[in-house]
């Protein structure tokens, strides 16, 4: 019958460092692992939430760069003034598809709605506004600005909107990723103290 008190005290140190080693590289890959998994799920949030924070702000200034010459426009008629108001409002339509592109990863159905939304909303500014510009200068251009007025009123008001909630949610899961390295390093404290139990007692065996 195999004893370890027959073991010479060689093969006894032998075993000792051999289930200290295993300890060590159990340790080593539950930290490493932890590690790998927080700087997935920060690199994640700087991806995805970060990216629409600039988009959404480049659309924002594209939309006051369109209204900048709408009141000009009402009683008087400039092709480039037009030209540069709806470059503006299709940069604002690029904005909104690119940040629809990265909304489509996140599988949030909410925050996709809210994308959905805004896209549909910069369509139909566009429309309005070129309704507006290609109606007489006058009081019946003033009329027909009422729609693209509304739009743009909505979008500058949507996308306020929309950078609160990115922002809240940026808050949301930089608290949520440091509870969770808070949590894994908790964790490795007390696996720290179960492995020096067990080497307590495995020198307690070894005796």
């Amino acid at each position: 019958m195999f004893s370890i008190s027959r073991l010479t005290i060689g093969k006894k140190i032998g075993i000792g460092y051999i289930a200290l080693l295993l300890m060590a590289l159990l340790l080593m890959g539950l930290s490493s692992f932890a590690l790998s998994t927080s700087s997935a799920r920060y690199s994640g949030l700087l991806q995805n939430e970060t990216a629409m924070v600039i988009h959404a702000n480049t659309a924002k200034i594209a939309l006051l760069e369109s209204r900048r010459n709408e009141k000009d426009l009402l009683y008087a008629d400039d092709e480039l003034m037009v030209k540069s108001s709806v470059d503006s409002i299709n940069k604002l339509i690029g904005e909104m598809a690119a940040i629809k592109q990265i909304v489509t990863k996140t599988n949030d159905p909410n925050v996709v709605d809210d994308v959905t939304k805004l896209e549909n909303l910069s369509n139909d500014y566009l429309m309005h506004y070129k309704t507006m510009t290609g109606t007489p200068a006058g009081q019946e251009r003033l009329i027909a600005s009422l729609g693209e007025r509304k739009d743009s009123k909505g979008l500058e008001s949507m996308l306020n909107d929309f950078l609160k909630s990115n922002n809240d949610r940026i808050v949301t899961e930089t608290t949520a990723t440091k509870s969770y390295i808070g949590f894994i390093s908790n964790l490795a404290l007390v696996f720290d103290v179960v492995v020096m139990l067990l080497l307590i007692a495995i020198g307690a065996m070894l005796l």
